[in-house]
């Protein structure tokens, strides 16, 4: 359990590195009142 748990949360780190990452590229002006897609993805985890 503890393995799977690990390659878990490292996989979520990755997404998320990846979603920062290619953020720029994605959505380069900022969303109204600071709504971003990436953000809401992040805190879902």
């Amino acid at each position: 359990m503890k393995k799977a748990t690990k390659k878990f949360v490292v996989a979520v780190l990755l997404a998320g590195l990846l979603v920062i990452v290619g953020k720029p590229s994605i959505n380069p002006a900022p969303a109204p009142l600071g709504f971003d897609p990436g953000e809401l993805y992040s805190v879902k985890f």
